[in-house]
């Protein structure tokens, strides 16, 4: 069970889970946002290798070895021992177990919303504007700025890849946002 379980979920399902935050934290929350936060609670803007690698690196990788792990698929084995069809098919269940939850919810999201399919998807793959942090000053704050992080892709690609363009927020220090 240990291998099936290694063997399914330790490569398509953590692949699938990172890439998939890799891409709404950069680009659908948006890595400007991420930056804004960080400045909220640490007064300090995203390191730039956590920028490039969440926007680019990660997805990049992460996509190459999705493909190579698809191309060069072989049922499992323990050495000589190769796994019957039935112990295949749990593995998949495993694999399924852990990504189906998410589907599934992504899923009944597009269908109760209204419009067409591109609408829908276009509206879902937006931040919500009912979050902000707990911290009223923190709050206030993260009001003020939030209509400056409307990004078009192009801005968000020039902000990934270079940092500027960000949400200016000067005079702004960490300890004047008092932590929870």
């Amino acid at each position: 069970m240990f291998m099936l379980v290694d063997w399914y979920v330790g490569t398509w399902s953590a692949m699938l889970i990172c890439m998939a935050e890799c891409i709404v934290f950069a680009w659908i929350y948006g890595a400007h946002r991420i930056d804004r936060d960080i400045r909220l609670m640490f007064d300090r803007p995203l390191p730039v290798i956590i920028r490039i690698s969440t926007a680019f690196v990660m997805p990049i990788f992460l996509t190459c070895l999705l493909l190579i792990s698809i191309f060069t698929y072989k049922p499992p084995s323990f050495g000589e021992y190769n796994y019957p069809v039935y112990a295949r098919a749990i593995g998949w269940c495993f694999t399924l177990s852990s990504l189906l939850p998410a589907l599934s919810y992504c899923v009944w999201l597009i269908v109760n919303e209204k419009g067409t399919f591109r609408q829908r998807f276009t509206r879902l793959a937006k931040h919500t504007k009912e979050w902000a942090p707990a911290n009223e000053k923190a709050e206030e704050i993260y009001r003020e700025t939030e209509h400056l992080a409307e990004f078009t892709w192009r801005q968000l690609f020039w902000f990934n890849v270079t940092g500027r363009g960000g949400i200016v927020m000067k005079g702004i220090k960490a300890d004047s946002v008092p932590m929870l």
